[in-house]
């Protein structure tokens, strides 16, 4: 599957600076996104670069349908 089949640009944007063009908190708005998909949060440390990127991983997956 090429570029054209994934939900996101190309262009290495991160995921707080789309939420911060949007008026949206990233922080706040990650942890409501993940808890709606089902996502336990719980097992992850809160402000770790690791957790969470982690983190946005398993939300990337859930919002593509990927395993």
């Amino acid at each position: 599957m090429g570029i054209d089949g994934h939900p996101f640009n190309w262009i290495p944007i991160d995921f707080a600076s789309i939420l911060f063009a949007r008026d949206i908190d990233p922080e706040s708005y990650l942890n409501k996104l993940a808890k709606d998909l089902g996502i336990d949060t719980s097992k992850y440390n809160v402000h770790n670069a690791l957790d969470d990127a982690r983190v946005l991983r398993e939300v990337y997956l859930k919002l593509t349908g990927k395993p």
